[in-house]
């Protein structure tokens, strides 16, 4: 009897694991302030007393500058037109670089405790920053040196964000959001928006106003034509303090906690993921699908995390 020997042949496909996060630079301190630039483009970041941009799209160190800060820098944003960063400082300074001169082109002093917060409005005509001194600092962009300071908040000033060129919103440390007439320079409305502190504040598309803060509570509201706010949603993310928050369209809300996870809401369900190292503010980088974060941390730098690198429930 003739034996037949088959010989079969298996191909083995080796499939390599996920690359769970992708480290932004060699940096494995903390950072605290981040933002992208309008046209989504570029990451800027600083460590230290130095400036870096980060291109989104070629996921690489475009250029970084000395900007001769004297504290840690704590909070970033560009401007509307995407020609200045604003750094807010924890020496309380505010420092202006200009991109197209590559130099700090304004240093302002004459707050009174730490900058916690930054931002520009909508035209560019104020520059307001947050303090831990209960108080938000105000300058017009054209006459830089005049200085306002508003006063109302019982608690440190945690961050900012204006409504329109007009109003401004600030959440402080007793769990509330004050609502700032700037032409005027007083309050149109306060309310409390969270139990114990309220951290992070952000604007949605339908000009509708979401905090975060210890109560691991996400809120949305609406205002009226005379800034009264009207709760809309509230939807718990993790068991503990969320410190930073950002959006993604009307599908994806993020936060960061300091239980070190991240938390993503979406029509999908929601996306956790584990760090590792307490996480200080969290961004999604624009037109992304499903979406990718970056989100800094307080003892190991800076991070690139994509949607399928999450656990999703």
């Amino acid at each position: 009897m003739r034996k037949i020997c088959f010989t079969l042949l298996v191909t083995v496909i080796v499939v390599p694991p996920l690359q769970a996060q992708l480290r932004i630079g060699n940096y494995k301190e903390a950072i605290y302030g981040m933002d992208i630039s309008p046209d989504g483009h570029t990451l800027a970041y600083a460590v230290s007393d130095s400036l870096f941009l980060w291109s989104l799209e070629a996921q690489k160190s475009a250029s970084g500058f000395q900007l001769g800060s004297t504290g840690k820098i704590l909070s970033v944003d560009y401007s509307e037109k995407g020609d200045k960063i604003a750094f807010g400082i924890a020496d309380s300074t505010v420092l202006i670089f200009d991109l197209y001169q590559k130099k700090t082109i304004h240093k302002l002093n004459g707050a009174g405790g730490v900058i916690t917060s930054v931002k520009f409005s909508p035209d560019d005509s104020f520059l307001a920053a947050a303090c831990s001194n209960h108080c938000i600092y105000l300058w017009e962009t054209n006459n830089i040196a005049a200085m306002t300071k508003l006063e109302g908040h019982n608690g440190d000033v945690t961050d900012i964000e204006f409504l329109d060129s007009t109003h401004l919103a600030a959440c402080d440390g007793e769990g509330k959001i004050l609502i700032w007439n700037l032409p005027a320079y007083n309050i149109e409305s306060s309310f409390k928006a969270n139990n114990r502190w309220t951290r992070d504040i952000i604007k949605n598309k339908k000009q509708q106003l979401i905090s975060c803060g210890d109560d691991a509570m996400v809120r949305c509201w609406e205002f009226d034509r005379n800034y009264f706010p009207r709760l809309i949603s509230s939807k718990r993310l993790g068991t503990n303090w969320l410190i930073s928050l950002d959006l993604q369209g009307d599908e994806f809300t993020g936060a960061v906690s300091m239980n070190k996870r991240i938390y993503v809401n979406s029509v999908f369900g929601k996306y956790r993921f584990y760090a590792g190292s307490i996480i200080l503010k969290i961004l999604f980088v624009p037109e992304t699908v499903p979406f990718k974060v970056i989100y800094t941390t307080l003892d190991n730098g800076i991070f690139l995390l994509e949607a399928e690198s999450m656990k999703l429930n």
